[in-house]
């Protein structure tokens, strides 16, 4: 099956933040890969105004609302590629994105655009595991099948 451009037929279900966060990720592997975060495609989400992700070191993770306002992407239901190649691979990643989203002040500030949607909590992720030290290439190949689309990265990638 292809979403966006890419084909999704490699990666697991779809998993809801809040279920994710409601089971502690137990459920997501420990090994390396990537990982896709879902929405419905919408042509005016409600965003919200500050986020209410994690403050680490001190730092604000809201954009302003114009920032967020511009890079959203319409028609694209991926809102955010990310990328596992830590000891403790996706399990890990995820559990620390999901955490910051929920206040935590954890050190996971790529994609931190995710939590000014209004909707947030209802956001899904899938992911697929790749072989150890091919994380970043497997994340950067599915931004630029994305970008093929779109012509921009995903709503949430601010970097690649």
């Amino acid at each position: 099956m292809v979403v966006d451009g890419l084909d999704v037929s490699r990666f697991s279900g779809l998993t809801p933040v809040f279920e994710l966060w409601g089971t502690r990720y137990r459920t997501i592997p420990k090994e390396h890969g990537a990982y896709l975060v879902r929405g419905l495609p919408a042509t005016a989400p409600a965003f919200r105004l500050k986020s209410e992700a994690g403050w680490f070191k001190g730092k604000d993770p809201s954009y302003p609302l114009a920032v967020v306002e511009q890079n959203w992407v319409r028609e694209a239901s991926i809102v955010y590629i990310g990328k596992a190649g830590g000891a403790s691979g996706l399990r890990q990643r995820v559990g620390q994105l999901i955490d910051f989203a929920y206040g935590k002040p954890i050190g996971h500030r790529g994609g931190r655009m995710l939590w000014h949607l209004a909707d947030w909590k209802n956001l899904q992720l899938q992911w697929m595991v790749c072989q150890p030290g091919l994380a970043d290439e497997l994340e950067s190949r599915l931004i630029e099948q994305f970008r093929q689309k779109y012509g921009s990265r995903p709503f949430a990638n601010m970097v690649k």
